[in-house]
């Protein structure tokens, strides 16, 4: 077990060494000079190997998660069936569309149960982000202090710094992205609950979830959309299926 824990983490240096070269400055889509970032790499509890970002004083995966188990080897149900995933009183994931090829290139979409389950979805070491963890992401990014608490559309371009670039993934227009912070969210949809379960908005949204809860059913969320430069935050059924994206603790 020593050997084998052993070569897991250079594993993990060597990646980071090979990646770190890759990270000097880069134009964006307007031909300027783009700051430069500090990446590493983590692995998750089925070996996936994630780019990781370093965005003010957070490290942050640049990858949706894509675990299948939790932390101590549970299998985390692949629920496809729509009835079941609705009824589900724990932890759930699911493929769009269940198609396991978009969930290799978009990541795996998880109700927010598996979120909280304390046998942990994240990385040992790495978390799900809170509320307060993206407000400090946000005021990074030069979002006021007022509007991180606001609900529903906030900010100026603080999405467009987030999102990956281009059309070829994300709907046209993509509004303001830049991916100037190396997040690169892409449009990963969901898995909708109301009025009826159903995937949606591949292409065009991307959501993410919190782990902090808003009320009985319902949790706090982040979203980005392929129509504006900002950040969405709502408070939303815990049954839907989101990305997830872990914060180093």
């Amino acid at each position: 077990m020593y050997y084998i824990y052993f070569y897991r983490v250079i594993f993990i240096l060597l990646l980071t060494i090979i990646i770190l070269p890759g990270c000097s400055g880069e134009n964006d889509v307007n031909g300027n000079d783009q700051p430069q970032l500090e990446t590493g790499a983590v692995l998750d509890a089925d070996e996936n190997v994630y780019t990781t970002v370093k965005i003010g004083d957070q490290w942050w995966m640049a990858e949706n998660l894509r675990v299948t188990v939790y932390l101590d080897g549970s299998v985390i149900p692949d629920v496809q069936d729509d009835t079941e995933w609705l009824m589900a009183e724990g932890g759930a994931m699911a493929y769009y569309d269940n198609n396991e090829n978009l969930g290799k290139e978009f990541g795996a979409l998880y109700n927010w149960y598996a979120v909280v389950d304390e046998r942990g979805l994240c990385p040992d070491g790495w978390k799900v982000p809170s509320d307060d963890d993206w407000q400090i992401l946000e005021k990074y990014l030069g979002m006021s202090e007022e509007a991180v608490l606001l609900e529903g559309l906030r900010g100026t371009d603080q999405g467009g710094m987030l999102k990956d670039t281009g059309t070829q993934l994300w709907n046209i227009p993509n509004a303001g992205a830049t991916n100037e912070t190396g997040f690169t969210a892409l449009p990963a949809g969901s898995r909708q609950v109301e009025p009826i379960v159903f995937f949606d908005f591949l292409g065009e949204d991307t959501y993410y979830w919190t782990v902090t809860g808003y009320d009985e059913n319902n949790a706090w969320n982040r979203g980005l959309t392929f129509k504006t430069e900002g950040i969405f935050r709502y408070s939303v059924n815990k049954r839907i299926g989101y990305s997830v994206r872990c914060l180093m603790e």
